[in-house]
């Protein structure tokens, strides 16, 4: 190995430390340093992807994701990246934007599960995808089979309750993100889902406590900004607070059919979980780039 390869293999390291205890602004510029001396190295543009997504630059995270598609065409990683960034946009489109972001989000996962039929991850970047496309057949389909991969997975019951909250089934959704808690007792995305699925099935009080803590340990000032408008619509005063976010997992046979008839659109209220890595409050609550992979994020 050449001092310059050692340096870069060394500079990865380290931002892929820092990304496991969610220090993205130093894991991005560590993993940019990597990029600067090997530009060639699809492995620091997947790192330096991920710090992005943590950062809730999708734009740039998809960018990134799609440089590290072109270096290294038949490693999966890049697609799932892809995906989850694209989504992520997504989230913020309406109409016709947003679908078409979804589809090619659901495109480049499926592109990933081509290349790595095993590895749940790429089965949670498209059942956030489907969902974005009301796709809920799909999507309900593919946490089933990360269920079926990775059933002690946190990743693999929080997106499983995402999937239940745009569908409207408020019950399954707190089974699932009760189920991500106990395997993770402090992923926020999780304690958001559950905050907001208890709310929707009537249980407010309950759900309020749930959302304050959730909010008290969100590991970012911007996903607590994004929760305080919400506590201050229920608690006046509460947007000073801190707060936070996390998930679980564990499997459930057959308890993510969804019935048609719970199919309805996304409803913009207060209590409806918050989606993407730069989650807003309002809408369905996903996880972060460093809690949406199972095993290691890709």
């Amino acid at each position: 190995m050449s001092d310059n390869e050692e340096q870069v293999a060394n500079l990865l390291a380290r931002s892929g430390a820092l990304l496991a205890v969610r220090r993205y602004h130093e894991a991005e510029e560590y993993a940019r340093q990597a990029v600067a001396l090997a530009p060639q190295n699809a492995r620091a543009h997947r790192a330096l992807s991920r710090a992005q997504a943590g950062l809730g630059q999708y734009t740039e995270a998809a960018r990134s994701a799609e440089e590290a598609i072109h270096l290294a065409p038949n490693s999966p990683d890049g697609f799932r990246l892809r995906a989850l960034a694209l989504s992520r946009i997504a989230t913020k489109e309406h109409g016709l934007e947003r679908d078409r972001l979804a589809h090619e989000a659901a495109a480049s996962a499926r592109e990933g599960i081509r290349l790595a039929p095993r590895d749940p991850n790429g089965y949670l970047r498209l059942a956030e995808a489907l969902r974005l496309t009301r796709n809920l057949g799909d999507a309900d389909a593919a946490v089933q089979e990360a269920l079926r991969l990775a059933p002690n997975s946190a990743a693999t019951w929080v997106t499983a309750s995402l999937v239940a909250l745009t569908a409207n089934n408020w019950e399954t959704a707190i089974t699932a993100s009760r189920r991500a808690l106990a395997i993770d007792p402090s992923n926020y995305a999780a304690m958001d889902n559950l905050g907001v699925a208890l709310r929707r099935a009537g249980k407010r009080r309950e759900g309020t406590k749930v959302l304050a803590e959730a909010a008290r340990i969100a590991p970012t000032r911007q996903q607590r900004e994004q929760i305080s408008p919400v506590l201050e619509s229920m608690w006046p005063g509460s947007s000073s607070w801190s707060f936070s976010f996390r998930s679980v997992s564990s499997p459930m046979s057959g308890l993510f059919s969804i019935s048609s008839s719970r199919w309805g659109a996304m409803r913009s209220s207060r209590d409806t979980p918050a989606l993407s890595f730069a989650w807003r409050v309002g809408r369905p609550h996903s996880l972060s780039s460093s809690q949406g992979a199972i095993k290691k994020t890709t």
